[in-house]
């Protein structure tokens, strides 16, 4: 089961210092929060997923979060103008349509598209 779950002030300290021990700036993080609300760390992934996440909990925004600190890291002084992944994906969906769409109509008047 995937859910939100606030961490602790003392617990958010001890990752920030974890990761700054291991000079990591981004890191999926696998927790497990037992039946006892204790947690327990079970790996960092410098390069992990977390896509699904934001399938399973869109409010936590996590694609909007990450490109926001992508942006900032990069330098970059664009803030807040991030979709979520459902926008993402509903405006490259209606992207695909459209250009079905464009190819069904050339090809009823003889035209022909290859795409490599």
């Amino acid at each position: 089961r995937i859910e939100p779950y606030n961490l602790s002030m003392a617990l958010r300290e001890k990752i920030l210092l974890f990761m700054k021990t291991l000079d990591l700036r981004f890191g999926s993080i696998d927790l497990i929060i037992t039946t006892e609300d204790e947690v327990v760390f079970l790996e960092v992934n410098e390069q992990g997923q977390f896509l699904f996440l934001d399938r399973r909990c869109p409010e936590l925004g996590i694609l909007s979060a990450m490109c926001q600190f992508l942006a900032k890291e990069s330098g970059s002084s664009i803030t807040n103008a991030w979709p979520t992944l459902q926008e993402y994906e509903v405006s490259e969906d209606n992207k695909i349509r459209q250009r079905e769409a464009e190819v069904n109509a050339a090809n009823n008047q003889g035209i022909k598209y290859v795409f490599a």
